[in-house]
């Protein structure tokens, strides 16, 4: 849904750690994050120095959104939301979704209803609320229990109020006596300040000598020392919770004579990180799962609407949108003596729900000769590999940018030098002015989109894969029959240097030709959206598309026949294709994602005429034959973006052929249904004589 927020909450924990992180030196920053410089190192192996170079610069160079929680007004609704209409009031919960911005898209899931009762700006520190209540349920705090809270910043203090209506004692702890006071006055049974002697003491005697049933530690720091306090002031058999962003390194003695429990809280709920559940909007069922992150939104702001839990005393600062440096300079600054807690921002009444798009600079005219284009997604590959080079070719006019995000579209048309941006992909084929459309978005969306820019009779270049369903396609080409538009999808890699060059001595020699493809390309991470078959359709559908087309490139034939084996199916990321041509070609693809992708990603091998042709990682070329032995190398892979790109506005620019031929790449996908109907039936499966070009 569309949401005009109200009021948005700033977290002086969360939001200022991101802004010190964001302030730091780039050392400082691979300091803070050592898993991303492994991650550099790899990139770097593989792609070369000045090129990982780019792209990290241009990561860190990006606007990243802040903001969580947020309240306000429903503007619109998707199809399938129910239970919420237009105008009804709500409160916004996710780092994805619920932003410092205006107007914001969020997914069901991630917001709830707010009751009559409870103020908007009250409101917006549901996300909060929804994180301490999912902390006191970790806790198994009941009726009667004597709890400690360890940080009482805002998250404590909500965790403070919510164990008291739940029948607990509680005994909070932080460094701030003001904060120590201020929780007192809502409910908390008794405080004491951090570090300050017989503080373990009190706590004893607070728990008529038993030790506390709970210690929730909801600080910030980089210590270890509140989990050893934890420990220490715990009774036999207790449980820890960890609700903040402290260390987790654990004396073993305490823990091992007292049999402590040590939980880690999930952010606001079950169904947090779950794609499924916060994106697609998937629920839990309740009989599974009583309470998920929406459900605990909603139960925070029930606890609100009852004046059990009050969330105004704890919002300290009021700041409006105009004045968003101010906010966080405030949480940033750590002013000694005043006490800093929620800070809200405030919005106007009055928000246009789709601002059609932002003017970045005058639209210069398309002038004889260049290509009005519009760029439809442009996430990192889009970012980093396809604008760079549009930028610079005089044939191209870059008219609008559309990203699903507006602060993306905006950093990026500014960069780029497109003259307007928006969210809104309609508004980008609905232009006039705009001749050819880029598509770099997920592989759900290339199909439609496709189709869609056909219909309004756009030249379209597309990244892989074409689409992802039969009946796509068939739209597809239904579309451009009628258009007559020329469409080129983005397999690159003909347009290496080193695929030219092969090609070039392929041409004199006879055939059949062997061509042997092994592709290593590791395992992703597990919940990938490329392995959603939704959304990405699975390796096999979204990248295997690559390397057939290639591989039938080169092998330079009709395919007479496919056959495929995988070790899971059609859903497998590892998979071994061959294909048999008429002319009595082979090709082989080796698509593994169970190996090191040490050793390199890419080799191709062709055998033809007495020659052995040889392409490693695109660094490297190698031919050897009776009359001939040459070797190239390059210090970065040459996958042909740049080459590919340039030769597509080229050909629009002079009304040549596409550079891939729209036949082949229809062959390509439509060879990788035949792979999966190879895996589905266990069998070979011929390829129709309609399939080839």
């Amino acid at each position: 849904m569309l949401v005009r927020n109200a009021f948005s909450t700033l977290s002086p924990g969360t939001e200022r750690t991101k802004v010190e992180v964001g302030r730091k030196s780039l050392l400082g920053k691979a300091l803070e994050r050592p898993d991303q410089v492994k991650l550099v190192l790899q990139k770097i192996r593989q792609e070369g120095l000045l090129s990982t170079w780019r792209k990290v610069k241009d990561r860190l160079n990006a606007p990243a959104p802040l903001g969580y929680s947020s309240s306000g007004i429903v503007l619109e609704l998707g199809r399938e939301v129910s239970g919420l209409t237009v105008g009804d009031r709500v409160a916004c919960a996710g780092n994805q979704c619920a932003y410092h911005a205006e107007v914001v898209t969020v997914p069901v899931n991630l917001c709830a209803k707010v009751p009559d009762r409870v103020d908007l700006s009250d409101a917006a520190t549901a996300t909060l609320g929804a994180i301490a209540l999912q902390g006191v349920r970790q806790s198994g705090a009941a009726l009667g229990e004597n709890i400690v809270v360890i940080g009482l910043g805002l998250l404590g203090q909500l965790t403070a109020q919510i164990l008291k209506t739940a029948g607990c004692r509680v005994f909070g702890i932080d460094l701030e006596e003001k904060k120590v006071d201020l929780a007192k006055t809502l409910g908390m049974t008794e405080g004491g300040l951090w570090g300050s002697t017989g503080l373990p003491e009190r706590i004893l005697s607070f728990s008529n000598n038993l030790g506390a049933d709970a210690i929730i530690l909801t600080a910030a720091t980089e210590s270890n020392e509140p989990i050893v306090f934890a420990a220490q002031c715990a009774r036999d058999r207790a449980r820890i919770v960890v609700v903040g962003q402290v260390p987790i390194n654990l004396p073993r003695s305490p823990f091992y004579e007292k049999e402590l429990s040590v939980v880690g809280s999930r952010s606001y709920g079950p169904g947090r990180y779950d794609p499924l559940y916060e994106e697609a909007g998937v629920d839990y069922p309740v009989g599974y799962v009583r309470w998920t992150e929406g459900r605990n939104l909603a139960s925070y702001l029930d606890l609100l609407a009852s004046g059990q839990v009050k969330a105004g005393p704890l919002l300290t600062h009021r700041f409006s949108i105009s004045q968003a440096p101010e906010a966080f300079e405030k949480i940033a600054s750590r002013t000694s003596g005043e006490l800093t807690l929620g800070v809200l921002l405030e919005y106007p009444a009055q928000t246009q729900a789709h601002p059609p798009v932002l003017k970045i600079t005058e639209r210069p005219a398309s002038l004889p000769g260049r290509v009005g284009i519009g760029i439809i997604g442009a996430g990192n590959f889009g970012s980093s590999t396809l604008l760079p080079v549009l930028r610079e070719m005089k044939e191209a006019t870059l008219k609008i940018l559309c990203t699903r995000h507006g602060h993306t579209a905006t950093h990026l048309a500014r960069k780029f030098g497109c003259a307007d941006s928006t969210c809104n992909p309609e508004i980008v084929l609905d232009d006039p002015s705009i001749q050819a459309v880029m598509i770099s978005t997920r592989h759900d969306t290339h199909g439609p989109l496709v189709r869609a820019a056909l219909e309004k009779g756009k030249a379209v270049f597309v990244e892989k894969p074409l689409c992802l369903e039969i009946e796509e396609l068939d739209a597809i080409l239904k579309a451009q029959n009628v258009s007559r538009t020329p469409v080129m999808v983005g397999f690159n890699r003909r347009f290496s240097h080193f695929t030219e060059t092969l090609q070039g001595y392929l041409k004199n020699l006879p055939g059949p030709r062997l061509v042997h493809y092994r592709i290593n390309a590791g395992a992703l991470p597990p919940g990938h959206w490329l392995n959603d078959l939704r959304v990405g359709g699975g390796r096999i559908r979204g990248e295997v598309c690559h390397f057939v087309d290639l591989a039938v490139h080169l092998a330079g034939a009709k395919p007479l026949r496919v056959s495929a084996q995988s070790p899971k199916g059609p859903a497998s990321e590892s998979v071994s294709i061959q294909i048999e041509f008429k002319d009595g070609s082979l090709a082989q693809i080796l698509y593994a994602a169970t190996g090191h992708t040490g050793p390199g990603k890419e080799r191709i091998e062709v055998f033809s005429g007495g020659h052995t042709m040889i392409i490693d990682d695109f660094k490297e070329f190698l031919i050897q034959g009776p009359s001939v032995k040459k070797r190239m190398k390059s210090w970065a892979p040459d996958k042909g973006h740049k080459n590919e790109v340039q030769q597509w506005v080229r050909s629009l620019a002079r009304g040549t052929a596409s550079p891939v031929p729209f036949e082949e790449a229809v062959l390509a996908t439509r060879l990788i249904f035949l792979v999966l109907n190879s895996l589905e039936t266990g069998r070979p499966v011929s390829v129709p004589d309609d399939f080839n070009p």
